[in-house]
């Protein structure tokens, strides 16, 4: 066979002009190729059997097929093939090269290629495989990691509406071992949650985790010096790993994950197509099932799978995990307010801190399951996180009413203020501390009351204090209520009226025909 491979559109019109009955020499001719080179194929292509007519119906593929030379292979390239394989799983081993593997192939043959034509070999045997990329991965070095473009969907038992969900894909590139799960969205507590988790799943670290530009991960994105976000710094720290986002709108950077996500849309979503999930821990088994099938699937034209590949060579070259699991702790530096809590506005809560921060700035660190207060570097306060709307965590210690020279805010500061408002504000106040198991508490509850008869009418306040005491409902947010919808204008029981001292002439109910009267249900 000539040395020179036709491309295929040469190679058609070959066939066209033979089947016109040209000649060699004209065909060589206008076709701009040597005459050996016709020959050869010419040659090829006629001990398929078929004349010219039935090849120019046959696909590229069967006529490229047709046209090139069954050669058998000498012993020593033979043999050489016969070594790539065992090369191809050496060369993702840390620190070997190609060099240091011709070396041990030379050891073994008599009669060795030289290194030039043992990597030209090599290469050959590569694009034969379509893997020449993944050779450039070394075990253990890095893990990639991504979202899928397309979503998986669940189903509300109550009202039957759709909730698209996300599926996180990793992929160690030397061996091609697959961890996916689903989650809700690609907020930062969701792809924290997903990489510790396929962290467990590997049984290890890798020295390098490599992220897409999600915001999750990234603060601003640069082709060099990307800022990641505070959390995936910590996840970083505490793994002892190192995390490197791709370029942005630079696929290729991530060839091995891209390549993964393809494969998940075969092996997961199409498997997974009519059957219908009602609860993500449903959904995530399913896809569990489908990966261990996956990751034990034996790769094509290869004798091994990516479960055997890991185990071979990449699950001890992973670094050790840490005695625990990394939970995100969220940062936040507020005020210690004069209550001697700080609020957060998460929770929507407040969290008690020594009196002695009162009005000073600290750090808050806080999970899903509990909150700590900085300051200085130095904790001070430690809580379990309450969502409950406005309430309060106290601890006894942090709050004192010995202390009350801390701050101008006290209760018998509030008394005497509310007692300048009216009788009832007065007894409102009273009323409102002593509910509190800690009288701090009730501070801004009463900061709020005293706020309002600044801004409204004192008379009206001092009407909507009377209701309030009344109803026994004793919070800033009924006041406020009242003054809101004009009931401290509206009349109250005459009984009660008359037990708070109030005048009563102007509340009494005119006779009018549809009030029916005690005598009505005699």
């Amino acid at each position: 066979m000539a040395n020179k491979t036709l491309d295929m559109i040469t190679l058609r019109q070959i066939v066209r002009l033979k089947s016109e009955g040209k000649s060699h020499k004209y065909i060589a001719r206008n076709l701009a190729i040597s005459r050996t080179t016709l020959i050869e194929y010419v040659k090829q292509l006629s001990c398929s059997g078929l004349d010219w007519k039935h090849l120019l119906e046959l696909d590229d593929s069967s006529l490229q097929e047709l046209a090139q030379p069954q050669t058998t292979l000498d012993r020593r390239h033979q043999k050489l093939q016969t070594f790539f394989p065992y090369m191809e799983k050496e060369l993702k081993r840390t620190g070997v090269t190609r060099q240091l593997l011709w070396q041990q192939y030379c050891q073994q043959e008599k009669e060795p290629y030289s290194y030039s034509q043992f990597c030209f070999h090599y290469q050959h045997y590569c694009r034969s495989l379509e893997v020449s990329a993944h050779l450039e991965h070394k075990a253990g070095e890095k893990l990639f990691v991504d979202f899928t473009g397309k979503q998986l969907q669940l189903t509300d038992k109550q009202s039957g509406q759709i909730v698209f969900v996300q599926v996180f894909v990793a992929v160690l590139p030397a061996s091609g071992y697959t961890f996916v799960k689903a989650c809700y969205s690609q907020n930062q507590q969701d792809f924290i949650d997903c990489l510790a988790d396929c962290l467990q799943f590997l049984g290890g670290v890798p020295a390098m985790i490599i992220p897409d530009n999600l915001k999750a991960a990234v603060v601003r994105s640069c082709r060099y010096e990307p800022e990641l976000t505070m959390a995936i710094k910590q996840l970083g720290w505490h793994y002892n790993t190192l995390i490197a986002p791709t370029r942005s709108y630079k696929p290729k950077d991530k060839a091995a994950v891209e390549n993964a996500v393809t494969n998940v849309y075969r092996s997961f979503f199409a498997p997974l197509r009519n059957e219908q999930f009602f609860d993500l821990q449903t959904l995530n088994q399913a896809l569990f099932e489908q990966l261990a099938l996956f990751n034990q699937r034996t790769y094509q034209n290869r004798p091994y799978s990516r479960q055997q590949l890991f185990n071979a060579i990449e699950k001890q070259t992973l670094k050790s995990l840490p005695n625990e699991r990394f939970i995100l702790k969220k940062q936040v530096r507020l005020y210690v307010q004069k209550n001697g809590h700080v609020f957060l506005s998460e929770d929507k809560h407040y969290y008690s801190v020594p009196y002695l921060y009162i009005g000073k700035q600290v750090q808050v660190h806080y999970t899903t399951t509990d909150l700590e207060v900085y300051a200085n570097y130095k904790r001070i306060a430690f809580h379990l996180r309450n969502r409950k709307g406005y309430g309060y965590t106290t601890d006894p210690t942090h709050l004192s009413s010995s202390h009350r020279f801390v701050s101008e805010w006290s209760a018998d500061s509030f008394i005497e203020q509310a007692a300048a408002i009216g009788i009832h504000t007065q007894q409102f106040i009273a009323k409102l501390l002593e509910q509190r198991t800690h009288v701090e508490q009730a501070y801004k509850s009463c900061m709020g009351v005293l706020t309002l008869a600044r801004k409204t009418d004192k008379q009206r306040v001092e009407n909507a204090c009377c209701r309030a005491i009344h109803f026994e409902s004793y919070y800033y947010k009924t006041i406020k209520t009242i003054l809101e919808k004009g009931l401290d204008q509206q009349p109250l029981q005459e009984e009660f009226l008359q037990q708070t001292g109030l005048h009563t002439k102007d509340h009494v109910l005119p006779d009018h025909i549809n009030i029916r009267g005690q005598l009505y249900y005699q």
